[in-house]
């Protein structure tokens, strides 16, 4: 790959990075909601604070998939993206912001 595979990868990974860092943000924030219904035992609460969330994940995975999959470009540019880099970091960051829906859909369940 040498020295252009090496700056895709490191420049593609600096917008999955961002991506994850939004799913994270998310998922704990909920996450402290569940804690305090558990603690109160509300059940029903529970059940649905745990859908509800979720159900937004998945929706927020789907918005932030679709957008950087359509704006990855311009985050390459922000980025300085090497032009001897450009393709393949736009391959990865292409594939990476695919896959944002089911990191985004898994993060609420992992812990």
């Amino acid at each position: 790959m040498g020295s252009s595979g090496i700056s895709a990868v490191t420049t593609g990974t600096q917008l999955t990075f961002f991506l994850t860092t939004v799913g994270m943000g998310l998922a704990n924030g909920g996450q402290i909601i569940i804690a305090q219904l558990k603690g109160a035992r509300d059940e029903k609460g529970l059940n649905s604070v745990i859908g509800v969330l979720i159900t937004i994940s998945v929706v927020c995975g789907l918005i932030v998939g679709i957008a950087g999959a359509l704006l990855y470009p311009a985050a390459l540019s922000l980025l300085n993206t090497p032009a001897e880099a450009w393709d393949q970091a736009g391959d990865y960051a292409l594939i990476c912001c695919l896959g944002m829906v089911l990191c985004f859909c898994i993060m609420p369940l992992a812990r």
